[in-house]
């Protein structure tokens, strides 16, 4: 059965992505475990009985969850490190943007904090849920730690302390502490782009004068 790609507001949506959004959306309000099959069924407009032409259990609802964010963290890797061959050519604010701007962008934003929203509150119950987490965690500290050394060695960049702004970042932007702490937490996407340019104004002042 593919996993549902279609976004959540088009009217093509089949049944299964109905089931899929609605499941996405109540495990993050109120927790896998505190959903059943027919609380996603009443949501969706059908009857309890029917989920299973679609999907084999609850559990099953969730990997596919899981699988989509895994899709996305693999096209947002291949982008950034296509993005990471380019730091001599390209402005170094426009790479350091792009490298921290998930894949999809505002329209993917929601699914994806919503997903992390699950992940967090299932990591001390499922290891499918930890590894989310783990991957977010090394893959944007990786990538992002590897373009700032690159581009202070080049000297593109204005000095700063590596470490301590991607701990910064991945704090503020990636797992933000209250959603670390299981918090129903959503930064808006114009607050997160807010504090991204924060960030970015850190590291590019140096060339902006």
């Amino acid at each position: 059965m593919a996993s549902p790609i279609i976004d959540k507001n088009t009217k093509k949506q089949t049944t299964e992505d109905k089931l899929f959004y609605t499941a996405l959306d109540l495990f993050a309000e109120k927790g896998f475990m505190n959903v059943g099959i027919r609380d996603i069924a009443n949501t969706v407009g059908i009857k309890s009985p029917s989920i299973y032409n679609h999907f084999k259990s609850k559990d099953e609802l969730l990997e596919k969850i899981y699988q989509h964010f895994h899709k996305l963290a693999q096209a947002t890797n291949l982008k950034n490190d296509a993005l990471l061959s380019t730091i001599k050519q390209s402005p170094p604010r426009e790479v350091i943007e792009q490298i921290i701007t998930p894949v999809g962008g505002e329209a993917e934003y929601d699914t994806i904090r919503k997903i992390l929203t699950i992940a967090m509150t299932e990591r001390n119950r499922d290891d499918r849920a930890k590894a989310i987490i783990s991957e977010v965690y090394h893959s944007s500290s990786q990538r992002l730690t590897q373009a700032l050394a690159y581009m202070q060695a080049l000297n593109i960049i204005a000095p700063i302390d590596i470490e301590q702004f991607v701990s910064l970042y991945i704090s503020s932007c990636v797992l933000p502490s209250s959603l670390l702490f299981g918090a129903d937490f959503y930064l808006s996407y114009e607050k997160l782009k807010a504090r991204r340019k924060l960030l970015l104004d850190l590291i590019t002042e140096k060339h902006s004068k």
